[in-house]
């Protein structure tokens, strides 16, 4: 028989590339384990799935594995069948799911409508006539049905749960779920089952003043009834764990186990990983501006990343730059730290920052950044009920800031420990709070911030892993180490202890003297332009001959991104860089005395267009829009692209509407 390619993804990319097959052509999800065979016509979305019993007949052997009937059909969950009234369950012995309908009950069922049927092997025997077969049924309800067969006869059908999950009656197995509250008492609570409080809710006779979860289950494993010896145990929201021993007398004391406290858990050690390094002490070697009305100027020993809105500029710490080319400009002198800031009225501050929303949105794992107007419309508001609902990476917002929940403990006795991160001010600053302080902050009564914040949570929030800070502090570019430049800008270094440079671009390496360069200075520091000793796009080293950590940087070339109404079409780029999001900026007519949000030509201001952006999934693709185009006088796009050391960013051409 003729050999064909098998070719394999994942479902989730089958799905999004949605390929047309060649005929015979077979693809396979390796999640899923269902294939299709393409007919040379339509694309994957449009094939229908092969049922197990017709793959061999249809592709015969492949090139990727040899596929056997028994294989599909006999051994594995592709067997699927329905069933009719005439089919006897005792007969289904082939591993596989079975189903019928309302109508169609087959025989020796244990439910009289509605089933599914899961046929596997409890254990595998070589011999398939010597199987030791379970058949588990479900019916409409949710209620289970067991039963084994071993080298005799069907056993009787067991039915572990009652009654149906849905109802939530359950009360002889953990399916059954209860809430209590302060009405309850947990000397009545005799079923097993698995019940659960809130610290504003505690049961009368429970171990612990605050939230936790009841597990009650028989000592002995006899058929149950309300005077069978029984366990309660109780793991309260603070790790800690209480069990106690019932038998006909009654219930025993509460014997308590686990330590407690403030057990660190994963998110916690990422949080304080990721908080340790922005909170990183630096000290300023010049006038560094702060984000004052009336200019001033950082000094002495700072904890925490300086604040400055400048997204908008490609000079956000977290998004555009990274720790390594802040802490490593603030060494050099020269570089635009101290000559390019901005200061004053101007809404933002130091040359590099962050602003609350970008630490925001960074923090909790968001790789497109979301200012504060958009975070209500991606984040999921919480309804606060008690403070065992807060999560790490929770977002407190109001209109126009943010604030971060960067760590929740709580003791032994039940008493809360909740650090709230924010970037305000002119840096970064945690307050410590217990419950009542965090509610104060709900309510707008916060002494330190008497506005009123809600909670807000990310689907898919999730903690960052911050690059290790680590950077040349002899070879020092002026926008710092570890950066990117566009090929064909200057690069301008300072070197402070050599009179050469080695640049190695993985490949070859150059040895140049620093006298032969043309150079500028800047705050008193000689800055080297090595540009012309640059040989493409690529990622550099550069240090002297004594230098054991060398300074690195990218040449990359972002190419063009070309827009027609609301198609985007990007060409040209750089392998060092990929496409990852894009944002549509709208223009209006700019007031007198006003400063840039993002650039605009003459006599215009640019805006983030609220929620018009999403990752870039293809080279052309058409923007969200919204309603840009009735109110704005122009429009541009801007396109992000993934770099090894941040976001770097190009503008489309402009389109006047008015």
């Amino acid at each position: 028989m003729e050999r064909i390619q098998l070719r394999r993804d994942t479902s989730t990319r089958w799905r999004e590339v949605n390929p047309i097959l060649m005929e015979g052509e077979v693809g396979f999800e390796t999640d899923t384990r269902l294939r299709k065979i393409g007919d040379g016509v339509n694309r994957w979305n449009d094939l229908e799935y092969l049922k197990a019993e017709g793959i061999v007949q249809e592709i015969g052997n492949s090139e990727d594995v040899s596929i056997s009937q028994k294989t599909l059909s006999n051994e594995t969950f592709l067997n699927r069948v329905n069933l009719k009234s005439s089919n006897d369950l005792d007969l289904c012995t082939q591993i596989g799911i079975y189903t019928w309908i309302n109508e169609e009950v087959p025989i020796n069922s244990p439910v009289q409508g509605l089933g599914l049927m899961n046929v596997f092997p409890y254990l595998l025997d070589k011999d398939v006539l010597k199987h030791r077969i379970v058949q588990q049924v479900f019916d409409y309800y949710g209620r289970m049905y067991v039963r084994y067969k071993g080298s005799g006869e069907w056993g009787d059908w067991n039915r572990p749960a009652e009654k149906s999950i849905l109802d939530n009656t359950v009360d002889n197995t953990f399916t059954y779920r209860r809430s209590l509250n302060s009405d309850n008492n947990l000397d009545e609570i005799s079923h097993i089952g698995i019940y659960s409080w809130i610290s504003s809710s505690v049961p009368q006779n429970a171990p612990v003043s605050y939230g936790g979860v009841l597990l009650l289950f028989p000592y002995f494993r006899t058929e149950y009834t309300e005077l069978s010896r029984t366990v309660q145990i109780v793991i309260a929201s603070s790790g800690k764990m209480f069990s106690r021993y019932r038998t006909t007398s009654g219930w025993g004391s509460w014997v308590s186990g686990g330590s407690g406290g403030s057990g660190e858990t994963y998110e916690d050690r990422l949080m304080r990983a990721f908080l340790d390094k922005t909170f990183t002490t630096w000290q300023p070697e010049g006038n560094i501006p702060r984000n004052s009305q009336d200019l001033s100027y950082y000094s002495g020993a700072i904890s925490g990343l300086p604040y400055s809105s400048v997204f908008n500029f490609g000079n956000d710490i977290y998004y555009n730059r990274g720790l390594s080319s802040f802490f490593s400009a603030v060494k050099n002198k020269g570089s635009v730290l101290y000559s390019k800031g901005y200061g004053q009225d101007t809404r933002r501050g130091s040359y590099y920052g962050t602003v609350c929303s970008t630490f925001g949105s960074y923090i909790s794992g968001q790789k497109i950044y979301y200012t504060t107007t958009e975070i209500p419309e991606v984040a999921e508001e919480i309804t606060y009920v008690d403070i065992e609902q807060i999560n790490i990476g929770d977002i407190l917002w109001t209109s126009g800031h943010c604030k971060v929940v960067s760590s929740v403990n709580v003791d032994e006795d039940g008493i809360y420990n909740i650090v709230v991160t924010e970037q305000g001010g002119y840096n970064m600053m945690e307050t410590v709070y217990d419950k009542d302080g965090f509610e104060k902050i709900l309510k707008g009564i916060d002494p330190h911030d008497k506005r009123v914040f809600k909670l807000y949570r990310f689907q898919n929030q999730r903690i960052p892993v911050l690059p290790k800070i680590e950077y040349s502090e002899n070879v020092i570019s002026e926008y710092g180490d570890r950066t990117y430049f566009e090929q064909g800008q200057d690069v301008f270094i300072a070197v402070k202890d050599g009179d050469h440079i080695n640049i190695s671009d993985g490949s070859n390496t150059n040895r140049y003297l620093l006298s032969g360069m043309s150079s500028k200075i800047v705050n008193g520091i000689e800055l080297y332009n090595v540009r012309p000793y640059l040989s493409g796009t690529a990622e550099y080293d550069l240090y002297t001959d004594n230098d054991d950590l060398h300074a690195k940087l990218s040449v990359i070339d972002m190419g063009d991104v070309i827009l027609d109404d609301i198609t985007v079409r990007l060409t040209g780029y750089s392998d060092n860089v990929k496409p990852s999001w894009y944002n549509v900026i709208y223009l209006i007519e700019a007031e007198e005395g006003e400063y840039p949000y993002f650039p605009a030509p003459e006599g215009y201001m640019g805006h983030n267009a609220v929620m018009c952006k999403d990752f870039i999934k293809d080279n052309t693709f058409n923007v969200i829009m919204r309603d840009v185009k009735d109110y704005a006088s122009g429009y541009y796009v801007r396109c992000y692209y993934e770099t090894r050391f941040g976001l770097a960013y190009k503008d489309s051409n402009i389109i006047m509407i008015k």
